[in-house]
């Protein structure tokens, strides 16, 4: 059981690979046993600036649905070509606004960030 709060690339420079990007993350979802009695999951995108998609308060136990969790990763829109890469503003915004006990990070378990890149991960056909 983790909290796990993903950073992800949202700049022109993985356009091209966005699907395969966010069926990754989807996947490491998935593989984590999310759940309000199990793994926790954050993300935010960056790219010329950061967004928060999701906090770990996705996982209360009254309203956490993991299809509509899945559903939620896959289907954010595509960057931008022009959009840049700005790592320093999602892992900022990552730290102020997910990895937090206000926030539903819990102290009492392994906290965990992610930044999926796109190169290397996901090799050009």
């Amino acid at each position: 059981m983790i909290d796990l709060a993903m950073v992800v690339d949202a700049s022109g420079s993985v356009r091209d690979d966005w699907a395969t990007l966010l069926e990754f993350v989807a996947n490491v979802a998935q593989k984590v046993n999310p759940g309000p009695d199990g793994s926790h999951i954050g993300m935010v995108q960056f790219g010329n600036n950061a967004q928060k998609i999701f906090g770990f308060q996705e996982f209360a136990a009254d309203t956490y649905n993991e299809a509509d969790l899945l559903e939620k990763i896959t289907s954010i829109n595509r960057p931008s070509s022009g959009e840049r890469t700005f790592i320093n503003r999602g892992l900022r915004l990552a730290n102020r606004e997910v990895l937090r006990e206000e926030f539903g990070m819990r102290p009492d378990v392994k906290q965990v960030s992610h930044q999926p890149r796109s190169q290397g991960l996901f090799p050009r056909p």
